[in-house]
């Protein structure tokens, strides 16, 4: 059986510590389905009620949804809740902000995507860029002012970027320019962190197709996506597969 990956694949991870309120989320989640069914392939999540010391887990494929409390919340146990869409065209700009409408978490969508934008275009237009997404506070929509933009590149070869300093005046950067760049080593991956005018710093962390590997997965892989990832470009599928197993 032969499997075609589709470059629009994308997914959407949420994550508050905030305890919701069911009488809030409910809605607001078939409200989502029934208008983003089509364009949602599946979705998971586990969470935290209000006055509930039990754990609700939940799962769908487009518009048909199942949950249920799976168990009581364990001592020392952090309870929070977190969410991942996976889709074709899930909605962006200022539509994404219905996705991302879960209680506790805020972000300038519409602002963020237009930064994002280009640089989604130039990924797309290289054949050694495998997947590119949002990670961090960006990505689960708590940033704070001046939060960093930090985005992991999943190429083929990682050090011919680093090689290379021309590969950011490649990206069309529209109402921003690059002002300076430095880069810094973390083992196998490396970052370069660009900064842009009007003031912006955008992280880029360059990994092999390896650290998305799920067989085994690498616990600290799996740390870094829990924290909140936005699929941009997946080529090879290397983060729906990474997304569909790094949540318990």
């Amino acid at each position: 059986m032969k499997h075609y990956h589709d470059e629009e694949m994308q997914s959407v991870s949420l994550r508050t510590d905030k305890p919701l309120d069911p009488d809030k989320f409910f809605p607001w989640v078939q409200d989502l389905v029934q208008k983003e069914g089509p364009s949602i392939l599946r979705c998971k999540g586990i969470l935290a009620f209000k006055d509930d010391d039990e754990r609700f887990v939940f799962q769908g494929v487009h518009m048909i949804l199942d949950g249920d409390h799976q168990r009581p919340w364990k001592a020392g146990e952090k309870r929070e809740s977190r969410l991942v869409f996976i889709g074709r065209k899930l909605p962006g700009g200022e539509d994404q902000a219905r996705v991302r409408g879960l209680p506790g978490l805020t972000t300038d969508i519409a602002q963020l995507d237009r930064i994002l934008a280009p640089i989604a275009t130039w990924a797309r237009s290289r054949s050694d860029i495998l997947g590119l997404a949002l990670a961090g506070s960006r990505a689960r929509g708590a940033a704070r002012a001046g939060s960093d933009i930090d985005l992991i590149l999943l190429v083929s070869e990682p050090r011919t970027f680093r090689r290379n300093d021309l590969w950011p005046a490649e990206i069309h950067w529209a109402e921003r320019r690059v002002a300076g760049w430095h880069d810094v080593d973390y083992g196998i991956v490396w970052s370069r962190h660009i900064q842009l005018e009007p003031p912006c710093e955008i992280e880029f962390t360059f990994c092999a197709p390896s650290w998305a590997a799920t067989d085994p997965v690498d616990p600290g892989t799996v740390d870094v996506v829990s924290q909140g990832c936005r699929v941009l470009l997946d080529k090879a599928a290397l983060f729906e597969k990474l997304l569909a197993i790094a949540w318990p």
